[in-house]
Order: C-alpha cells, then sequence, then structure tokens
C-alpha cells in the first residue's frame, strides 16, 4: 500500500506542476472530465461509468492545496511505479472553501498537467461522486 515518504516529498519530488488555473474553475457538484487525444471512446466510458476495477486510492479531502499537490505528486509516481492502471482520488466537494472548492479545481488543473495521466472522472455516487476522481494511468509509456 502506499505510504507518504516525507524525505521524498522534502528533497526528492521535482514538482513541475504549474499552479496557473488553466481551465475555468467549477462548482462542488459539477462534474470533472478529461481525456487525452489517443484515448479510445469506448475506454473512456468504461472510466466514466467506473467500469475499471480501482487499484489504490488517495484520499485528499481536507488538506491544504500545497500538501495535497505533494501527497497527489509522490502517489502518481507510486502507482505508475507498481505499474497499477485505475484509481481513485479523492478531493472532496469543497463545502468548507470559500467561493469555489479549491481541491477539486486544483486536480483539475494538475491531473491535465501530468504525463503519467491519460484520462480522469468524477467518480460513479458509490465512490464519491463529484467529490472523487477516476484516474487513467498510462500503462508502460502507452495508453
Amino acid at each position: 500500500p502506499f505510504k507518504l515518504n516525507l524525505e521524498y516529498a522534502e528533497s526528492t519530488i521535482q514538482d513541475n506542476l504549474s499552479d496557473f488555473q488553466r481551465t475555468e474553475l467549477v462548482d462542488s457538484d459539477e462534474r470533472l472530465s478529461f481525456k487525452r487525444s489517443g484515448v479510445q471512446h469506448r475506454q473512456f466510458q468504461q472510466l466514466q461509468r467506473g467500469q475499471f476495477p480501482l487499484e489504490a486510492d488517495l484520499d485528499l479531502h481536507g488538506m491544504v492545496a500545497q500538501d495535497a499537490k505533494i501527497m497527489m505528486l509522490q502517489f502518481l509516481d507510486w502507482a505508475v511505479e507498481e505499474r497499477l492502471r485505475t484509481i481513485c482520488i479523492i478531493h472532496g466537494k469543497g463545502y468548507g472553501s470559500s467561493e469555489y472548492p479549491v481541491l477539486k479545481n486544483k486536480l483539475n488543473n494538475w491531473l491535465r498537467q501530468s504525463h503519467h495521466v491519460i484520462a480522469f472522472c468524477s467518480a460513479q455516487p458509490k465512490d464519491g461522486g463529484s467529490g472523487a476522481l477516476y484516474v487513467r494511468l498510462k500503462s508502460n509509456g502507452f495508453t
């Protein structure tokens, strides 16, 4: 199972993800959806329907953005190392945020920039709905 390595987080993490908001801000109940070109429509539909087995999950809700970013980056690296394909990241709905849900919007931005991620979408209600994301990862450099 995934365990945060604080030494890794503090010393070796290469954070090249911009915090500049590249996408429109979304509300708590809005569903997120993203796929890279080359991802088959059928595969993306399966992801949206929750038809891939979830191999690991990460719960970030309630965290401050910078800590969540470090956890997410390390979790993605670990998942790729473990050759996982489908993971779930729980960000919460952001009801404690001022205007827009902070983590949900940050993840929408960060995951689009990650070279590990080929697609993501809001989860099915049983897995957290609009407060969680199914994330599909590259396999051996291919979609």
